[in-house]
């Protein structure tokens, strides 16, 4: 009893979570991006050298950001989701994106038509993005 007691303990979590992450998931196209430094300059999709992002959320947590540069090269990037938590139209996820050292937390809202999210880099040990942030609006694909 005491083992079943605690796998159902251990599983609930589990099943809170794979609900929560199939509200979100599905294919996103970016409307909207913006990269603002620890200075305050904002640069978009543009700026970085980049025509189209596409991003699918997949209900086995994992992240795939397909990336199309102005010069019509794709790199693509898979990324694993620790944690989703969602309450009414409102959550974060928690992810591993293999050219980080660390998991990073995205803040985002959604409704059937549309995601945002924001990233804030605040770990001071993050030289390269301390005081960064990141924001975009996706549209999802139907």
């Amino acid at each position: 009893m005491k083992v079943l007691l605690t796998f159902l303990i251990c599983l609930l979590p589990l099943c809170s979570a794979a609900a929560d992450i199939d509200l979100i998931a599905g294919r996103y196209l970016y409307a909207q991006y913006e990269l603002t430094t620890a200075q305050g300059k904002k640069r978009g999709m543009q700026e970085l050298g980049v025509r189209r992002i596409e991003l699918e959320i997949r209900a086995d947590s994992k992240i795939i950001m397909a990336v199309t540069h102005l010069d019509g090269s794709v790199t693509t990037t898979t990324a694993s989701i620790s944690e989703v938590t969602v309450s009414g139209n409102t959550g974060h996820w928690i992810a591993h994106w293999p050219t980080m050292d660390y998991s990073v937390r995205s803040d985002f809202e959604f409704d059937s038509d549309s995601l945002s999210y924001t990233i804030k880099f605040d770990l001071p040990w993050d030289t390269a993005r301390y005081g960064w942030s990141e924001h975009a609006t996706l549209v999802r694909q139907k």
